[in-house]
């Protein structure tokens, strides 16, 4: 090592060590904001819990605007699991079209392509408040996965745990419902500006 590299790197554990912990941080925090920036990979800006009824789905709204659910969460909340036989057997169209594990049921395909059709559209890539990267499913998707299992329960006969997975959807539903139109007659009003925000 040359001597003006050394200095240089001497000074940088001297500058290093002089900063505080929360200054270290926000360095390190740009630091892994820069390597993402060439992928632009949208960041969540505010966060938040969605509760309806004893279900918890984490949600956030991104840089770019859009609203997403974490998607582990949401599976979590709906009682949907990453079935390791469905991962082995998924085809390759499957595969290509980045059809999430919870909807590669054979049973489910005749529905997916009704209420879907262009599957790139339903889980993103995203950098959490934290930096870190996750997945989440767009909030505009959530009815539709909800109407595929739906339609699925009326046509298909279901296992016990998928049915139990219907009856959360159908809970999802009515609650979006209600809070659809509470929202429609807030925004119609000019109340949504002032509106409590629970």
């Amino acid at each position: 090592m040359s001597e003006q590299s050394d200095a240089k790197a001497k000074g940088g554990f001297a500058r290093a060590e002089s900063l505080s912990p929360e200054e270290r941080q926000e360095i390190a925090r740009k630091g892994a904001l820069a390597r993402w920036a060439p992928e632009e990979i949208p960041r969540a800006e505010y966060t938040g819990n969605l509760t309806i009824g004893n279900m918890i789905f984490p949600c956030s709204v991104l840089s770019d605007g859009t609203r997403i659910l974490t998607q582990s969460d949401f599976m979590k909340g709906m009682g949907m699991y990453y079935s390791g036989w469905v991962a082995r057997n998924r085809t390759a169209e499957e595969e290509s079209a980045e059809v999430p594990h919870f909807l590669s049921f054979r049973s489910l395909k005749p529905f997916v392509d009704k209420h879907l059709g262009d599957m790139k559209s339903i889980i993103l890539k995203y950098r959490t408040a934290s930096g870190g990267t996750a997945h989440g499913i767009k909030a505009e998707i959530i009815p539709k996965i909800c109407e595929i299992w739906m339609d699925a329960e009326e046509n298909v006969k279901l296992g016990k745990r998928q049915k139990e997975i219907v009856q959360r959807a159908k809970l999802l539903m009515r609650s979006l419902a209600h809070v659809g139109i509470i929202a429609l007659v807030d925004e119609a009003t000019g109340y949504q500006g002032v509106r409590p925000k629970d």
